[in-house]
């Protein structure tokens, strides 16, 4: 199983979900900006899969890919470009491209100048607290967000760059995907399940979620938020054991 974070959070997120796959190989991965490491600016999505099919082709059996939120595209990346090493996509409450993205040239200037603001305590401080609010809204188990394996990505100088880095190349990530899907003029040769929490996405994205895979479906978890990781690791773990 190979676990991919949605943006701005780290590996330690899956930390209930690894826990109850005992006996199984589990790779997390954590981008630049954790665990001492500094981001080099807005990731890209080539750079992103390219290191991925990397680690893929390390391995010496096809993986369950899992991927939370934005990392949905890399999800897809690899799926299109790679499918011979999965076995399937498990996409935790995954973000939907636009259908009309468009890449920015403004992304690694402003992810320089909020690299630079956030070495500022003052406003390390407030951004911060906006991150930690902000998670806090999106799970219902809010008090987890301030235990120590958390308060890292809301706290520290360089998680809150990377955190900003990585939201601010959503829409050229997003934009790369729709290149490459229309390259491909084929969905992905992979099965996907969409795990989708409240509030639940409009027919026309679950439209673009599901076409996007060969053999795919979603499931609606209506007792989780957007972390589901926190909220409901019992049906990822479900989904990765009925692909796998």
């Amino acid at each position: 199983m190979v676990f991919l974070n949605g943006c701005g959070l780290s590996a330690a997120g899956w930390n209930e979900v690894v826990a109850a796959l005992e006996g199984r190989r589990v790779i997390t991965l954590d981008r630049p900006g954790h665990n001492g490491t500094r981001a080099a600016g807005p990731p890209s999505l080539a750079d992103e899969t390219r290191l991925l099919a990397e680690l893929l082709d390390a391995e010496a059996a096809p993986v369950v890919v899992v991927a939370h939120s934005m990392a949905s595209f890399q999800a897809e990346a690899i799926a299109r470009l790679r499918p011979e090493r999965l076995v399937g996509v498990v996409l935790v409450d995954p973000s939907v491209p636009p259908p009309c993205a468009r890449s920015s040239a403004a992304a690694g200037a402003l992810a320089s100048l909020a690299a630079r603001m956030v070495r500022l305590g003052p406003v390390r401080g407030v951004a911060g607290r906006m991150l930690r609010a902000g998670m806090r809204s999106q799970t219902v188990r809010p008090q987890a967000i301030d235990s120590p394996r958390w308060r890292s990505l809301w706290s520290g100088e360089q998680a809150l760059a990377a955190a900003a880095a990585e939201w601010l190349s959503y829409r050229d990530q997003a934009a790369q995907l729709l290149v490459l899907r229309a390259r491909q003029k084929a969905p992905a040769p992979a099965r996907v399940a969409v795990l989708e929490a409240p509030p639940f996405n409009g027919a026309t994205a679950v439209v673009s979620l599901l076409s996007a895979f060969r053999t795919s479906r979603i499931r609606r978890v209506s007792g989780s938020r957007h972390l589901m990781m926190l909220d409901a690791p019992p049906v990822i773990v479900e989904e990765i054991e009925r692909l796998s």
